[in-house]
């Protein structure tokens, strides 16, 4: 078995991130129930759970995740979340 990057993140709204894990990071949502699903994003497992009462806003700058990606790949991702990119 090749092993997989899990990261399980709370969210403020459970539908808004699956959208946005959905359409902005082209995840197609996996194993899911109305307030936990499952979203590959570049090769890792990053599991949403609403939990909005541990969600504050402004969000801290500790909480994040990253990923490193060739520049078409980045170029992809960036084109579906309106980001500029630097030439």
């Amino acid at each position: 078995m090749r092993p997989v990057l899990h990261l399980s993140i709370q969210v403020r709204d459970f539908d808004e991130a699956v959208k946005f894990h959905g359409t902005r990071l082209g995840a197609e949502i996996g194993r899911s129930t109305d307030h936990v699903g499952d979203a590959p994003v570049s090769g890792a497992q990053v599991t949403l759970h609403s939990d909005p009462g541990t969600v504050t806003s402004p969000m801290p700058r500790t909480r994040h995740l990253g990923a490193t990606l060739q520049r078409d790949g980045w170029e992809s991702v960036a084109a579906r979340s309106d980001v500029a990119v630097a030439e």
